[in-house]
């Protein structure tokens, strides 16, 4: 269980960092077009 929960949790920070470096980029876009 823990060896799982070790590989498991580093990807959903990954996924999480991703997911903000998303919305910036998204929001520098859209400041961009404007």
């Amino acid at each position: 269980m823990n060896i799982i929960k070790n590989g498991f949790w580093p990807k959903i920070m990954v996924l999480k960092s991703f997911n903000i470096w998303l919305w910036q980029l998204l929001h520098v876009m859209i400041l961009f077009s404007l």
